[in-house]
């Protein structure tokens, strides 16, 4: 598994824990609020804010915002739907 995600596009081998809860959390469920973010992951607002801007500096970013909400990118989606078989 770690091999797909390593040769994916936009791969980042410097995630922290917190990004990667973030973006696990954001593709099971879709469209979070930054305040829905740090009440599930039991941090503040200005630390998720903080871990979205360092993953949206990536290109292409992991998690994008749309209407105050919180996505996952494109490019991720279809990772993890290679990693499991989807197609």
């Amino acid at each position: 598994m770690l091999e797909v995600i390593a040769g994916t596009t936009g791969a980042n081998p410097n995630l922290s824990i917190l990004q990667f809860s973030m973006v696990l959390l954001v593709l099971s469920r879709p469209g979070l609020s930054q305040r829905e973010l740090a009440a599930l992951l039991n941090c503040n607002e200005s630390t998720i804010s903080r871990a979205y801007k360092q993953l949206s500096a990536n290109t292409p970013p992991c998690l994008v915002r749309e209407d105050g909400l919180i996505y996952a990118d494109q490019h991720v989606i279809e990772t993890i739907n290679t990693i499991c078989g989807v197609r």
